[in-house]
């Protein structure tokens, strides 16, 4: 049965995680055509994770997109069971994003027919961190928001300024269409 498969798997299992829920499906038989869905929590109590692990058979292909909880949940399925964990870039799944139909189940289901349907070659596969891989990204990214805040803020301050100085200059036009700042630097009164 490996068709275009390098591999033979008992089951592809696609996840499509969100913040607090997953929902995934299970693709089985002859030609991965026996299909079914569920759902858990993103969390390592007996509803979360642990109920994920009671879904993946020892050698499954379990795929997922790369997001803000693929890694942690990809480093806890390494670590938790003998499946094969896929994480792919979003971005590059164009099956997903270019669909009618998004919704968790259907995510979950596109995800695993592409471990069904599409090359291995031709998965966009994204590595998955170690844990301080990912604290390092994280502090990079929080760097980058700030730098884009601060940024805009400044443009923000830039531009009151220089309305306020044009209303005290008198180049602003008429007296209505200042700041709420006269020329001596009181509030004025709206009209």
């Amino acid at each position: 049965m490996y068709g275009i498969y390098d591999h033979e798997w008992p089951g592809i299992i696609g996840l499509d995680l969100s913040k607090k829920t997953y929902s995934g499906c299970r693709l089985s038989g002859d030609g991965y055509v026996r299909r079914r869905n569920f759902t858990g929590k993103m969390t390592k109590e007996e509803d979360g994770y642990r109920r994920l692990l009671d879904e993946i058979q020892p050698e499954d292909l379990v795929i997922m997109e790369a997001g803000s909880s693929s890694f942690n949940l990809a480093r806890f399925l390494m670590s938790s069971t003998e499946a094969e964990i896929i994480v792919l870039n979003p971005a590059q799944l164009r099956l997903i994003w270019d669909s009618q139909k998004k919704t968790d189940k259907a995510d979950a289901m596109k995800l695993a027919c592409i471990g069904r349907d599409m090359r291995r070659e031709a998965w966009p596969v994204v590595s998955v961190p170690i844990e301080e891989e990912q604290a390092e990204r994280s502090i990079v990214t929080f760097h980058v928001y700030l730098k884009e805040k601060e940024t805009t803020d400044f443009a923000i301050l830039k531009k009151g300024i220089v309305e306020r100085d044009l209303c005290i200059l008198g180049l602003k036009g008429e007296r209505r269409n200042c700041s709420p700042m006269t020329m001596n630097g009181k509030l004025r009164r709206k009209e």
